[in-house]
């Protein structure tokens, strides 16, 4: 029992700082929306729990990710848009790094 209380970071894991922050402006009336987003998780080195070498649950992960994020209303009504972000890692440890890539849709009601 008691590993798999370390699995849901309940002990023995070292608390975090975690980040994140968005810098935008608009364009074409207000139809293209641009992103630049910043998030990480910062380790306090605190805790006993090995670092896993596998795996994504691990202690002391730290890292920063940024990248780009477009948003672009389809209709005119600015309710039904599509949304895309590429991600990588400016820093990582004990972490998966490689670049993320996001698509989707939106609607605003």
């Amino acid at each position: 029992m008691k590993k798999h209380a370390r699995l849901v970071r309940t002990e023995d894991v070292s608390d975090e700082f975690r980040y994140d922050a968005e810098f935008g402006y608009s364009f074409f009336q207000r139809r293209l929306l641009t992103i630049f987003k910043i998030n990480g998780i910062e380790s306090f080195y605190n805790g006993s729990f090995p670092v896993n070498p596998v795996g994504l649950f691990s202690n002391n992960v730290e890292f920063m990710g940024i990248g780009p994020e477009f948003l672009y209303y389809l209709n005119a009504e600015k309710t039904l848009g599509l949304a895309v972000r590429v991600a990588g890692a400016a820093k990582g440890k004990n972490v998966l790094a490689s670049p993320s890539f996001s698509f989707g849709m939106f609607l605003e009601m």
